[in-house]
């Protein structure tokens, strides 16, 4: 096209890469140059007028900023002092509980590779929720006494605070097992499985389950057809991450996207 190559050597950048590129560059610094010039910038006062917000932005942001810098002196204030967050025994027997489930379900459908992964995850989990919860503390702190006072040992996770950081994880593991199944089938070259028929014990499962189901739905499908249960959760993970044909809701349930006859 325009006589610009798509091709070249192996170790060199296409001519239509770097032509694209410079065309990019210039476009913004044009982009930019015209929102300098003709673009007007509302000020904070009239913005919030304009938007019923009871004080402009650069205060709001502003008296984020103190808040802020009010914690971390609250913090610093511990001196060498340490302060241990701990989650409830119950939200303990949850953790373990979710994250357990997890690991088995990821594993029988993506391999051992997806491990580390989860066990990360894991450890996300509770550093969000060690977040949420001392952010929720501050937020309820009535500043007439210190925010941790001396005999403060540890920190107590909060119900809300765990069940949020569970609902972000939730949202996360479906994100980390599209990207990892997507990498292993780059690395394996098989980019176009997606369009391979369903096997005939494939279809025999896949049509047995409903449109929702749960991982024990799963097992006691296979345990009704003789097929074995590792089997079946390999079939659910190609079912999710190759054929594309049930997607993950949450930890232990999904739902079929379309029909498969």
């Amino acid at each position: 096209f325009l006589g610009i190559s798509i091709v070249a050597a192996k170790g060199v950048v296409p001519d239509s890469v770097i032509y694209s590129f410079y065309i990019g560059a210039a476009i913004l610094i044009l982009c930019v140059i015209y929102t300098t010039a003709k673009v007007k910038e509302m000020p904070p006062k009239e913005y919030a007028e304009y938007h019923g917000l009871d004080k402009p932005l650069d205060e709001v942001y502003e008296d984020l900023g103190k808040q802020a810098l009010e914690l971390y002196h609250q913090l610093m204030g511990l001196d060498k002092r340490r302060i241990q967050f701990m989650l409830t025994q119950e939200q303990v027997t949850q953790f373990n509980a979710f994250f357990s489930e997890l690991l088995m379900e990821q594993f029988a459908m993506l391999g051992d590779g997806i491990s580390s992964f989860i066990f990360r995850l894991g450890l996300s989990a509770f550093r969000i929720a060690m977040i949420l919860t001392l952010l929720r503390r501050y937020s309820e702190w009535d500043k007439s006494a210190p925010l941790f006072d001396g005999n403060t040992q540890a920190l107590l996770c909060g119900d809300k605070d765990f069940t949020m950081a569970l609902t972000i994880m939730n949202t996360l593991v479906n994100h980390t097992a599209t990207i990892y199944a997507a990498l292993a089938k780059d690395d394996e070259g098989l980019l176009n499985q997606q369009l391979a028929e369903l096997t005939h014990a494939e279809r025999i499962i896949y049509n047995a389950l409903n449109d929702e189901f749960t991982t024990n739905d799963l097992k006691n499908v296979a345990i009704e057809k003789n097929i074995n249960a590792d089997t079946a959760r390999r079939y659910l993970g190609k079912f999710a991450n190759t054929y594309h044909i049930v997607e993950r809701v949450k930890n232990g349930l999904y739902r079929k996207t379309k029909k498969q006859a």
